[in-house]
């Protein structure tokens, strides 16, 4: 019997220390689910933080619109330019004529805007895309 019952606690405390690492197992199993979750939060939101770090470099170096009242652009260089109401900008020169210095373009439509209405805004062109681009 004394036999008997020394295995019986035997298996007892060994289906007690295989509780105990089932526990374990479960515990670090949450552990390692939570870690995972983190993980990809964390990988999500640098992705974005990139992404605008990566934006606010690109709206660093591209052209902006600037106001007339600040500054005119050269006579005779191609840029941009900004009417008010108007629904897209058109590109222009100004150029000097022998009285006056007027906003020029080969189109009809933008021609009679310019004669009514002056530009607000104005930006420089791009440059244009290299090879392989």
């Amino acid at each position: 019997m004394n036999k008997d019952v020394r295995l019986e606690w035997e298996m007892m405390m060994r289906l007690e220390r295989l509780l105990d690492t089932q526990a374990d197992v479960a515990r670090l199993v949450k552990q390692l689910a939570t870690l995972a979750r983190e993980s990809i939060e964390r990988g999500a939101l640098c992705a974005k933080l990139e992404a605008k770090l990566e934006a606010d470099a690109m709206r660093d170096t591209m052209p902006r619109w600037i106001s007339v009242d600040d500054w005119l652009p050269e006579l005779n260089v191609h840029c941009l330019v900004y009417f008010s109401g108007d629904e897209r900008p058109h590109c222009l020169y100004r150029q000097q004529f022998s009285d006056r210095v007027e906003w020029v373009d080969d189109s009809e439509r933008t021609s009679s805007l310019v004669e009514y209405i002056e530009p607000t805004h104005w930006m420089p062109l791009p440059e244009p895309p290299r090879e392989g681009e």
